[in-house]
């Protein structure tokens, strides 16, 4: 049996000779747990690698995707924090692991709106002055888009209501 990068080998079926195999075991639920775990891990860096490769291209600019993803990378632990501590929530499911994907949509806008928001301002004329006009009038543009990564870092909780 093979694997597939949407499957482990456990989960295709198995037959010989017209005979279809169906097997469970404790020793085989635990190895199919962890090639699961490791392939959407995979999966999951995959998407931090794609959406980073994009924000370059999009932002022009290699430092500014590099913060834009530090920034959901380290919401991810203050999101298991607040969690954690705050909320007091010991069990965490499976689903949990989806957070990475929204908290990674979250910031990657978060950098978008700024940057478009950013660009705007060269057809405003009360921001054309200077740089710090620039940056005054796109803070104020897009003041609300902070609030997505406190979202993003509460999101864990939201599993347990």
């Amino acid at each position: 049996m093979k694997s597939s990068p949407i499957a482990t080998a456990a989960v295709t079926q198995g037959s010989l000779e017209g005979v279809n195999v169906v097997w469970l075991s404790q020793h085989l639920s635990g190895r199919e747990l962890g090639d699961t775990v490791n392939k959407d891990f995979m999966w999951a860096v995959a998407s931090l690698v794609g959406v980073f490769a994009y924000m370059v291209v999009h932002t022009k600019s290699l430092m500014l995707s590099a913060v834009g993803m530090a920034q959901v990378v380290f919401s991810l632990p203050l999101g298991v924090f607040v969690t954690r501590l705050v909320f007091q929530v010991k069990y965490m499911d499976m689903m949990v692991i989806l957070v990475i994907f929204v908290t990674l949509g979250i910031g990657a806008d978060d950098v978008f709106v700024f940057v478009d928001a950013f660009k705007q301002t060269e057809a405003v004329p009360a921001a054309c002055g200077s740089l710090q006009k620039r940056l005054e009038h796109t803070l104020e543009r897009a003041s609300k888009v902070p609030l997505t990564p406190l979202v993003a870092a509460v999101s864990p909780a939201c599993n347990v209501l």
